[in-house]
């Protein structure tokens, strides 16, 4: 075990007392951090990554966008498309629907280089399936769907749980904001020892326009399965797909 990951190991058992000066030395310089400004230039980067990202910040072109239009984008553009030739899904562990057609598990690697986002609901949650969809037009219905709703209270916020039921750490995330990258976010620890939000969420109440949350980071686009989990619900689990597997989140 690396130094690095001897000092969280010993602040999660509660054992700080039995951290040395030499250990921290180590595991900054597994770190490559070697000086001062190395240290500075580090922790301003850390300050920056878990900070939560508007949505016009996430990449070029959508400054004036909606919300909508700005996931639309992230999710359907050309250049999410060309970026998710390559990827490959994860196998989920239960049977899903596409277009109204079931598939087996397994069958997913069937749609391997292009992205599929699933929508949440109770009765997928109590049924133990997944709904599936691919089609731009269909999953933009979903969004417009939601705007009623979202307008009875405007800009209200998303609360994310590390356990089932609201337990344990919690993350909290405005309306019209994304974490693009869950492994930089700090749950727990401190300074270089942190543990990060990656693949950590179990439960969330969502606020205005519901939550959508992936299974990898965004670079800076969501190629890979997505979920889109509706507004002002509150969801004391992700059910067994989706729990501890979420890496970014977008409000």
């Amino acid at each position: 075990m690396n130094a690095v990951d001897q000092i969280k190991s010993l602040m999660k058992e509660e054992k700080q007392e039995q951290i040395t000066k030499q250990l921290v030395l180590q595991s900054l310089q597994e770190q490559g951090i070697r000086d001062l400004d190395g240290f500075a230039t580090r922790t301003l980067e850390m300050v920056m990554n878990s900070k939560p990202q508007p949505l016009s910040a996430l990449m070029p072109g959508l400054e004036g966008k909606s919300r909508e239009e700005a996931i639309m984008e992230l999710l359907f553009g050309s250049k999410a498309q060309s970026a998710a030739r390559d990827m490959q899904h994860k196998q989920p562990k239960v049977p899903f629907t596409l277009g109204g057609v079931s598939y087996h598990p397994e069958e997913i690697r069937r749609f391997n280089g292009k992205p599929l986002h699933f929508i949440w609901s109770s009765e997928m949650a109590a049924n133990g399936f997944l709904t599936a969809v691919n089609d731009p037009e269909e999953y933009r219905a979903e969004l417009t769907s939601e705007v009623a709703v979202r307008n009875h209270v405007p800009g209200a916020g998303h609360s994310f749980y590390e356990h089932i039921n609201y337990g344990g750490h919690v993350l909290n995330l405005a309306y019209r904001h994304a974490y693009p990258d869950l492994t930089k976010v700090a749950m727990s620890g401190f300074w270089f020892w942190t543990t990060s939000w990656n693949d950590k969420i179990s439960s969330l109440r969502t606020g205005s326009g519901g939550v959508i949350a992936a299974w990898d980071v965004m670079r800076p686009y969501l190629t890979g399965s997505t979920v889109r989990f509706p507004p002002f619900k509150s969801i004391p689990s992700v059910g067994a797909v989706w729990n501890d597997q979420i890496s970014a989140i977008i409000g």
